[in-house]
């Protein structure tokens, strides 16, 4: 049995305003704005079923046209001059093969009841205490929780090889250091189809909360998006302090890099991690921000580049991405153009990932106390390249944080 986090019904009349006409049991006023914003109310609904996550919970919508304006004066129904509603649940879990089709049966039910919410909230009560629903007097099982799993692999990884090619090794160093991704697409349904196979980059952490498979341009959105800004004081401290906290260290820190004559990383850059964005709009795209941009259109992967030189005294990976090739990119690329399935990439570029894993917590032990940085692990190595060093420092940093 499963209690849905929320359910809401959201509403635009024929004025062109957009109201939030029932929630249960309710939510923040910021994820009020945000359903908004990803509710396709202006312009084409195409596809009509979205999902995408905010303030840890996935959100499944279903938005339609309803049409209904009438002209009788007689005529008491609630969506009497409703011109397109959208209905949505939030859970915990991501399932969309699961929540697509409970999301339609009580859009369905609010169009049977003309926009009265009593059946929506018996069902989702219903559902919670005997995991059914009741639609048209016949009960209807949703997709179990033991198909779950499946759902994660339903997008196979071998489309976004086969989309980005080569340059699909971007995404697999991006998303191995947990940089910030944005797939962009100008056809909402073809980037939610594919966006949800890049996890399985890194299938060995079976995270899939990485992902925000479409967001828009407002503030509210891009707040959850942890962004924050980074000062030199990361580069002394290595910490993830808040902003305050960096602001406050940041002068003496400066000095301190500026006896040293080493070049400060980035200072006051906002940025965030170890996210994967699906949009849209270009004004996202727009923002700057974003570590690798993965175009669907032309299929093509850039990657930003680092602003300043990369300290190697430091156990902070450099903000601006370094892509510098190395042995392990050149297996991972073999890995990707010899493999025929899904099931051979992700259990060859898995196993990869774990061999590399395994090699950095040996490092790390090696140095016996000392800290996990370019210099070090270059003098504990001996003939590895520097690019080496870092991209293991950098996975080592990815894998040991939260």
């Amino acid at each position: 049995m499963e209690a849905l986090s929320f359910v809401s019904i959201i509403e635009k009349d024929k004025h062109d305003t957009i109201t939030t006409s029932w929630v249960y049991p309710g939510f923040p006023a910021e994820y009020n704005q945000v359903l908004i914003n990803r509710g396709q109310f202006q312009g084409t609904i195409d596809p009509p079923l979205i999902f995408s996550r905010y303030a840890g919970l996935w959100h499944y919508t279903y938005t339609f046209n309803v049409g209904s304006e009438s002209l009788d004066i007689m005529d008491t129904s609630l969506i009497r001059f409703t011109t397109v509603a959208s209905v949505t649940v939030g859970s915990k879990h991501f399932y969309p093969e699961r929540y697509f089709p409970i999301v339609k049966l009580l859009a369905q039910m609010y169009l049977d009841e003309k926009g009265r919410p009593l059946k929506i909230l018996q069902s989702v009560l219903n559902l919670a205490s005997e995991g059914t629903i009741t639609f048209r007097d016949q009960e209807v099982t949703p997709p179990s929780f033991d198909e779950e799993k499946k759902s994660l692999l339903k997008t196979p990884l071998t489309d976004v090889t086969d989309m980005f090619g080569v340059q699909s090794i971007l995404l697999w160093h991006a998303l191995l250091t947990k940089r910030s991704v944005l797939v962009k697409s100008d056809n909402l349904g073809k980037l939610l189809n594919l966006i949800r196979a890049f996890p399985l980059f890194v299938f060995h952490r079976q995270d899939w909360t990485m992902l925000r498979p479409f967001i828009t341009a407002h503030d509210t959105e891009l707040q959850d998006l942890s962004f924050r800004k980074r000062t030199s004081a990361d580069d002394v401290e290595g910490g993830a302090g808040d902003d305050d906290e960096d602001e406050k260290s940041s002068s003496s820190s400066s000095s301190s890099k500026k006896s040293k004559g080493k070049k400060g990383r980035h200072s006051n850059e906002t940025r965030h991690t170890g996210v994967v964005c699906g949009t849209c709009d270009s004004a996202v795209e727009a923002l700057g921000v974003w570590d690798v941009i993965a175009d669907m259109e032309t299929g093509k992967v850039t990657v930003r580049e680092a602003s300043e030189d990369r300290d190697d005294d430091s156990e902070v990976p450099l903000v601006g991405p370094v892509f510098e090739m190395t042995p392990f990119h050149k297996e991972a690329a073999a890995i990707v153009k010899k493999s025929q399935s899904q099931k051979e990439l992700v259990t060859g570029l898995t196993n990869l990932t774990v061999k590399l894993t395994e090699r950095v917590s040996e490092i790390k032990e090696e140095l016996e106390g000392k800290p996990i940085t370019p210099n070090n692990v270059k003098e504990l190595l001996g003939a590895a390249s520097m690019a080496t060093c870092r991209f293991l420092v950098d996975l080592y940093k990815a894998e040991t944080s939260n």
